[in-house]
């Protein structure tokens, strides 16, 4: 599934399990990535003892520190350091959902890259869901320029009661100035 980012959403065809230390804290650190359902999102699961865990959301708003490293928090105190290799790596490589199980306080840094986290999901590879893509701000943009370059399909963005814009066999969709019908 490399290459085009289609209109469904993806996850992981099977779990991943990796082991490493922790950059800052020195400790042994375990994490599984889990597949998960469709709107789930990218998710962090604290393993802390308890057989529930913690959930976090990878979003901006759950940002609670930049120094050194990103670490996201749930605002009751909860929180998972350096976790911007394994995340770059799932939406580098365009899962949508999936569960990351750790049982410490950060994520391993592993080789210091992204790349051991990508290599991982390259081996056991993606799944497609049922559930349709969501896209925001400008990445609608960047999904239309690759549809309509890899398949020079015709595109109908309907806007509801705002009207429809087609775009005919666009070379690109940042040229829309020159491929755009207002219907």
């Amino acid at each position: 599934m490399k290459g085009f980012i289609g209109a469904r959403q993806t996850t992981l065809a099977c779990e991943i399990s990796l082991t490493g230390t922790g950059v800052h804290s020195g400790a042994p650190v375990s994490i599984s990535i889990c597949p998960a359902d469709g709107d789930t999102g990218l998710r962090f699961l604290i393993s802390n003892g308890d057989s529930d865990g913690i959930e976090i959301a990878a979003d901006q708003q759950w940002v609670t520190g930049v120094t050194l490293c990103t670490v996201l928090g749930d605002g009751n105190g909860a929180s998972v350091a350096t976790v911007e290799h394994v995340l770059a790596a799932l939406r580098g490589l365009g899962v949508d959902n999936a569960l990351i199980e750790i049982d410490s306080v950060e994520v391993p840094i592993m080789d210091g890259s992204a790349a051991p986290f990508v290599e991982a999901i390259d081996e056991v590879g993606l799944t497609e869901l049922d559930a349709p893509r969501r896209f925001e701000g400008t990445d609608i943009g960047r999904f239309l320029d690759r549809f309509a370059e890899d398949t020079g399909a015709d595109i109908l963005l309907d806007f509801g009661n705002r009207g429809s814009v087609l775009l005919a066999g666009v070379g690109s969709a940042r040229g829309l100035d020159d491929a755009v019908d207002i219907i």
